[in-house]
């Protein structure tokens, strides 16, 4: 199958696998085809798909992907960690928490991640 710009999609693996979706700034990669994706999970082939990067992004509510019980959706957040800017983030949060303030990077659960 062809996505726009003649571009492969990506289909779900073998059975009962697991899919992890990410795309850092690479355009080249495949795009995911988000309807055989639910077909997948719907059907068994796949057991579960964690996605971090959509098209479009961010998702439109009411998207399948939101509600789907087999997707875990993250903000596009996946990356590689660096330990001394995550020891120093996580430095400047306590600080700003023993401040009365809200750390940098808190999660807004009512979106739906």
């Amino acid at each position: 199958p062809r996505h726009r710009k003649g571009r492969r999609r990506r289909r779900p693996g073998w059975p009962g696998s697991r899919r992890a979706g990410h795309r850092r700034a690479q355009p080249c990669w495949p795009q995911l085809d988000q309807e055989a994706l639910v077909a997948a999970l719907d059907s068994g082939r796949l057991s579960a798909a964690m996605i971090d990067v959509t098209d479009p992004e961010p998702l439109p509510s009411g998207h399948p992907f939101w509600s789907h019980p087999k997707i875990i959706l993250t903000p596009h957040v996946a990356s590689v960690t660096q330990p001394a800017t995550a020891a120093r983030a996580v430095i400047d949060n306590i600080k700003r928490h023993r401040a009365g303030l809200d750390p940098i990077g808190l999660v807004d659960r009512s979106r739906g991640y």
